[in-house]
Order: structure tokens, then sequence, then C-alpha cells
């Protein structure tokens, strides 16, 4: 049965304002939809910019329950050192509720460290397990010891195709919007660079208090 012209029309105008919506989500790094609600009523964006019935399938929750699925990655802060002489950050995103924590380092090897802090902290306060770690390929991901931990537990380390980093998705976005923060609120107070770190962590915080990616 073929379809009339008009329907083709209609179909054609449908397929572009998804792929138009699409591209705009995208742009603003997947940002969730009360943050788009927030940043439309400001008139920041086109109010036609994003169609907000439409599901982004990137940013779909895959898991049901808190601890299922954490994501995991390790950003560097271009050398740039912390009062405190620390060069890296690491964080774990809970994908169910968002949360993160935030821990940072001298040493892309203290992630196993920081993993076990984390896993302990969190399991006792939830009284759930960590069921799944996602993860970049980088050698502090897939050391011996880490590996021997999460067989131990029971814990699925998945990680992303190789030379693949930003196919770790939630964590990627999560550093950049953090990032974006600290610079915000660096040059908003004049502070030091070199305060980043403290900066860092009050950043997550009221990520974590508005419940946003």
């Amino acid at each position: 049965m073929s379809l009339s012209i008009n329907k083709i029309s209609n179909i054609s105008s449908f397929v572009a304002n998804v792929e138009y919506s699409n591209m705009g989500h995208a742009r603003l790094r997947h940002v969730n939809l009360n943050s788009i609600k927030r940043i439309m009523s400001l008139n920041l964006i086109p109010k036609s910019l994003i169609d907000l019935k439409q599901k982004c399938e990137t940013c779909i929750e895959r898991e049901i329950n808190l601890l299922e699925l954490v994501h995991c990655d390790v950003c560097d802060s271009n050398d740039l050192l912390t009062l405190g002489g620390k060069r890296y950050f690491i964080t774990f995103i809970d994908d169910f509720s968002k949360y993160c924590y935030v821990y940072s380092v001298n040493h892309k090897n203290e992630l196993f460290d920081k993993f076990k802090v984390y896993k302990t902290k969190v399991e006792n306060q939830l009284e759930r397990k960590i069921k799944i770690l996602q993860s970049n390929r980088g050698k502090e991901y897939t050391s011996l010891d880490m590996s021997s931990f999460c067989e131990m537990y029971g814990i699925i380390h998945e990680v992303t195709p190789p030379y693949t980093p930003r196919s770790n998705g939630n964590a990627e976005r999560k550093n950049h919007t953090l990032l974006d923060m600290v610079n915000a609120m660096l040059v908003s107070f004049g502070l030091s660079k070199n305060m980043w770190g403290k900066t860092l962590y009050s950043a997550c915080h009221i990520l974590n208090r508005e419940g946003s990616l």
C-alpha cells in the first residue's frame, strides 16, 4: 500500500523534528528534563529547540534500584595541583539516583583504594550491594587487585570498547558538568586556580542536592 504525498511529508517533518531535538539535547550534554525546563523558562534557549515529549535513548534509565550500576571515571586537572597537591579526581555515580561521590587523589592508581572506601560507605548506608561497575579501559581499572576484588564480591566490571573513552558517557558528562561549575565558581569569586579541589566538592554537593546530571 502506497503512502500519499501528504503522509510522506508529515513523516519526513516528524523525523526531522526528532533529529533536531536530539541534536539540541546532545549539545546540552544530555542535561535532565528539569534543567532544560529551567533554561527554557529563562529564555536562554529557544523553546522549539527540544521536544520535551521525546525520550532520549541515551538517557533512559537502565537500572531500577540503587547501586545496580555505578559509573566511574578518573579525570586529570591538566597538571594544575590543588592546595593539597592533588592532581586528579575520581567520580562514582549511581546510575539510578545520579548521586555522585568525588575523591581527589595524587595518582590514578589510588582508584582501587578509593573504590573500596566508596563501596564500604554506600553499601552500609543504603543496605544494598553494588552489582555492576562501569568504567573505561584505563590501567587503573584493570589491575589484578581491582579484578580480584570485583570477582570476590560478585561485582560485574563492565569496560568500554578499546579507544572509546567517551562510551563511558554518564561519567564523562558528570565530569564536564563539575568542571564547568568549578571554572565558573573560581572566576565568579575571584579564587586562585589551585582552589579547584575545594570548589569541586562544593559543585558536587550542589548537584547532589539538585538531583541534576
